[in-house]
Parts: structure tokens; C-alpha cells; sequence
């Protein structure tokens, strides 16, 4: 059995996403991007409902394109552009 590990980048201009195996090996990769929103001068948006939709595109295609079982992937890596505050709420 093979280990996996997944990398996932939120950037500010498009997610990638990387899955390798225990060996390093870049097994498959995806990247979406999303708008940014300029609604006045000086000011700067994104919605973050376009990151998670960008991320679970690119999670979905990395994993349709290979032959991982999901219970092999063993790690998780999240990195991203948060320069603000995002509210989460339920």
C-alpha cells in the first residue's frame, strides 16, 4: 500500500491543488481560478464561497484522474493569502 499526501494553496488569484505520494512523486494537479471585485477605488474583494467552490473542483479532479483510494491519503496541507479577517459562521 502507497500513502498520499495532499497540498492545497489558496492564492489570490487561483487555488492548486497537488497530490504526492509517500515518495515525493506529483501523482496528479489541479488549479482553478476566481475573480476579484472591485467595487470602489482603494477597495479589493473576493468571496470566499469562490475559494471553497475552487477548492473542491480541484480536490474532486485529483482525485477523478488517478487510481488513489481516498483511505490512502494519509495528510493534509493548507496554505493561503488571508491578509483579512474572513467571518465563518453557521
Amino acid at each position: 500500500m502507497i500513502n498520499y499526501l495532499i497540498g492545497i494553496d489558496i492564492g489570490t488569484e487561483s487555488s492548486r491543488t497537488i497530490l504526492f505520494d509517500e515518495n515525493g512523486k506529483v501523482v496528479s494537479l489541479s488549479s482553478s481560478s476566481y475573480s476579484t471585485y472591485y467595487q470602489q477605488k482603494k477597495y479589493v474583494e473576493q468571496n470566499p464561497n469562490d475559494w471553497w467552490e475552487s477548492v473542491f473542483y480541484n480536490l474532486k479532479e485529483i482525485l477523478d484522474n488517478c487510481q488513489v483510494e481516498k483511505e490512502d491519503i494519509i495528510g493534509l496541507g493548507v496554505c493561503g493569502q488571508m491578509h483579512a479577517v474572513v467571518p465563518i459562521w453557521k
